[in-house]
């Protein structure tokens, strides 16, 4: 039996519809918890596209467990259009920076992403699912 994210992974998008469709969207699912914030979303705002093959991105991130209020914060982040990989920066003021590295399905449903630890380098990769492609899943 397939996971969640395999299933979201194979789904075969529309006529004229292309992975960067989904990009302008929230993605959510859960990570391997080590403070109690287990669930995760990424939602990309904005996307400026720099060349052919290169684009920033910003949007926040939000962390939860339930039922408490997530707690959010903005990234910065880059894309390379060609492989869909990405990588994610969390300034905070009182903590080190947080900095994700990941890439989207070749459909642009799932996101894959991984923790890059200082010296430890890339932490467990967990999957994020565009939401709409959950309600079409469920």
């Amino acid at each position: 039996m397939l996971e969640l994210h395999q299933r979201a992974a194979w789904i075969a998008n529309g006529p004229n519809v292309a992975w960067h469709h989904f990009l302008r969207s929230r993605y959510t699912g859960r990570r391997p918890a080590r403070d109690g914030m287990t669930g995760v979303a990424v939602v990309i705002q904005t996307i400026v596209q720099q060349s052919e093959s290169h684009a920033d991105l910003g949007g926040w991130m939000e962390y939860f467990s339930d039922p408490s209020l997530p707690i959010v914060f903005e990234f910065t982040g880059t894309l390379q259009l060609e492989t869909r990989e990405f990588s994610i920066h969390e300034p905070h003021s009182n903590q080190p920076e947080r900095t994700y590295s990941g890439q989207l399905s070749e459909n642009g449903r799932v996101m894959t992403l991984r923790a890059l630890l200082p010296g430890s380098g890339a932490a467990k990769p967990f999957h994020l699912i565009h939401e709409g492609t959950l309600a079409e899943l469920s």
